[in-house]
């Protein structure tokens, strides 16, 4: 079996189908689909099921749990799959119809172990809003040795392909944790021999409305700080923390003191979690304001961090959040026309 498309599925009947339809009508023919129902209450497992039905030449696996999480269902899919690279679909997410082709040329010298592509940000109408591009380091074909900047390289768990050999030694996705995808890319960066970024568009995230709510929950956002004390004892364990730790450390401050303060700054001002997030970056990354990335920052965002590192948090959310707050509603807000002209002017 060549491939093995992991689909972990939540209470996502609205998009389901044009999903599972993306993987099942594609242009080539060695994979197998691995649909989890991670506790969904609504209309999913039919879906799945009819779609089963439909396509009975498919080789498709339903499995039904209760509620993991997103980790915990990839986690779960994994151990019913049997194909040389593991590919993860979101369920609300879909698949360009030549994108398993398109991987089996570029894996068929069996040389790499990650392959990163590209994907577009679409609307609920299918509208593309957005090219996401990752931005390779200079070389597309490398290694974490060659191109240390590597750990800045965008995370997530949907925009690359897996060998399946870089499970074997027990790494798994983190239950019921937000920004889980950053705990596994920046331990296979470490593992992997080859990396490869490829051009080609291959998967269709989409950008719901309503999702702006995401953020709501406030307290889960310090699950970071989980994130990056895996990451930490991981590269401890093998012998590479001092060796990739500006790097480590730079990530620390965009994932940190830039994302995470933002959004805690933004909801409550006041909060008491943002001395947290400065306590854990003194303690674990004293020298963070000297690192030596930091001269690549944009000055808006090094006015950030420095404002935060001075727990200065009423000065943040009066010169940054009160204005991130208004885009991001307008940009929820906005129909799908200005919505395309919003990202191409970003």
């Amino acid at each position: 079996m060549k491939f093995s498309i992991i689909i972990p599925v939540y209470n996502v009947e609205q998009y389901l189908e044009k999903c599972l339809l993306s993987v099942v009508e594609q242009n080539y023919h060695d994979y197998e689909i691995i649909i989890v129902i991670d506790g969904a209450t609504d209309g999913s497992q039919e879906i799945a099921e009819n779609i089963k039905k439909r396509y009975p030449e498919k080789n498709i696996q339903i499995i039904c749990q209760e509620n993991k999480g997103l980790g915990g269902a990839r986690n779960t899919g994994m151990q019913y799959a049997s194909g040389d690279y593991w590919l993860f679909v979101d369920s609300d997410d879909y698949l360009d119809s030549h994108a398993l082709e398109t991987l089996a040329k570029v894996t068929a010298n069996d040389k790499y172990d990650m392959i990163y592509f590209n994907t577009y940000v679409v609307d609920e109408k299918g509208e593309k809003l957005q090219i996401l591009q990752v931005q390779p380091p200079q070389k597309k074909d490398t290694t974490l040795e060659e191109s240390p900047e590597l750990i800045q390289t965008f995370p997530s768990g949907w925009n690359k392909l897996y060998k399946r050999s870089l499970f074997e030694d027990g790494i798994r996705y983190q239950e019921k944790k937000w920004f889980e995808d950053l705990d596994v890319a920046l331990k296979f960066y470490l593992k992997a021999k080859r990396i490869l970024f490829i051009d080609d568009v291959l998967y269709y995230y989409l950008q719901r409305k309503g999702s702006i709510m995401s953020d709501s929950n406030v307290q889960r956002n310090m699950e970071m700080l989980d994130i990056f004390d895996s990451i930490l004892q991981y590269y401890q364990e093998k012998g590479a923390l001092e060796k990739f730790r500006d790097q480590i450390e730079y990530l620390a401050v965009w994932k940190i003191m830039i994302l995470v303060m933002s959004r805690i700054n933004m909801a409550e001002p006041d909060s008491k979690l943002q001395d947290k997030l400065v306590d854990y970056m003194e303690k674990n990354f004293p020298n963070y304001l000297q690192n030596q990335y930091l001269k690549n920052m944009d000055a808006k965002n090094f006015m950030r961090v420095t404002i935060a590192s001075k727990r200065n948090y009423e000065e943040l959310y009066q010169k940054f959040a009160r204005k991130d707050k208004l885009k991001k509603i307008m940009k929820f807000l906005i129909p799908s026309w200005a919505a395309r002209w919003y990202y191409l002017k970003k």
